[in-house]
């Protein structure tokens, strides 16, 4: 492979800057998905904003819990088969109801699940009928048809001598799942159930 520096093919386009109302400067964008209409929804460290090309504007969104709550600390973002896209904070998911342009709680994990709550997913990944979430306490897993929740690896959980801590990012093929940890390297798991 050749790599060729200052492509002129490939060039910055545009750099949107951009603040919100409370003028945060240093605004940190975690993660992005795209809408059906082509508009960018954003999930950043001040909250969810949906950027639109075609007008060249962002704009602020809002949810439906108390004083905008969810909206404020979007760390993960994901578009379902469906192209819906949920965002992640805190240890509670979120459907972007696209109409509305807000988000609404879906669902949040159980509390017998978690060691202790924080600001944390780091990733998400829709999975033939799973959900599967990322975050600051372990790897856990949704059945998208019984909408059970299961903990798949919890944060600090001892593995061939190893301690795992924080499932920074996910992916997935046809027999595994890949989770990138912080500090217990890659984790591979298997889909299909051990007998």
């Amino acid at each position: 492979m050749h790599i060729h520096l200052n492509d002129p093919q490939f060039k910055i386009t545009e750099l949107s800057r951009f603040q919100f109302k409370n003028n945060f400067t240093n605004l940190f964008i975690n993660s992005f998905a795209e809408t059906k209409k082509g508009e960018l929804i954003l999930g950043t460290t001040q909250g969810a904003a949906k950027y639109s090309p075609k007008q060249e504007n962002i704009e602020v969104l809002e949810d439906t819990t108390n004083n905008n709550a969810f909206s404020k600390r979007i760390t993960a973002l994901v578009k379902n088969s469906n192209d819906e896209i949920f965002g992640g904070k805190s240890m509670h998911l979120a459907r972007l109801n696209e109409s509305t342009h807000r988000f609404e709680e879906y669902f949040k994990i159980p509390d017998s699940l978690n060691q202790y709550e924080r600001d944390g997913y780091y990733d998400l990944l829709f999975d033939d009928n799973w959900l599967w979430m990322a975050t600051e306490n372990g790897l856990f897993k949704q059945n998208l048809i019984d909408k059970k929740v299961y903990a798949v690896i919890k944060n600090n959980q001892k593995y061939k001598g190893y301690n795992i801590y924080q499932i920074r990012s996910i992916d997935s093929d046809s027999d595994y799942v890949y989770a990138a940890t912080l500090g217990g390297g890659l984790v591979v798991i298997n889909k299909k159930p051990v007998i």
